[in-house]
């Protein structure tokens, strides 16, 4: 009464043993079959001015239209350096930009018209 169950049994075993007996096919299926990815994280760097698009004269002697600009394209490029410092992991550089940004940024707001 052995006939059917007792080959099977003898085939799952060997099957077993041979697995165990050769780690190297053993460990190349796990590698095989892993499908694990590791997740890469972007560092943003906190903003806490509002973006302007715009900017031009006020009336303020001194801001016109040209030089309002010309403030506006400092600080995104200010603005732009303390972000992109602050990724790339340089906290120092990234407050210098920063305090710059402040500074043109506060400028602009006393002296010109800025579209939000």
């Amino acid at each position: 009464m052995l006939s059917i169950k007792t080959p099977t049994i003898i085939v799952a075993g060997v099957a077993a043993v041979v697995a165990l007996a050769v780690p190297g096919a053993a460990s190349a299926a796990r590698v095989a079959g892993s499908t694990e990815t590791i997740a890469q994280t972007r560092v943003v760097a906190p903003t806490t001015s509002t973006a302007m698009t715009d900017a031009g004269s006020a009336g303020i002697e001194g801001y016109t239209d040209a030089k309002c600009r010309s403030l506006l394209g400092d600080w995104v490029t200010a603005t732009n350096f303390s972000n992109d410092s602050y990724s790339a992991g340089d906290t120092a550089a990234s407050d210098k930009y920063r305090e710059q940004s402040k500074k043109i940024e506060e400028q602009l707001s006393d002296n010109c018209m800025v579209v939000d």
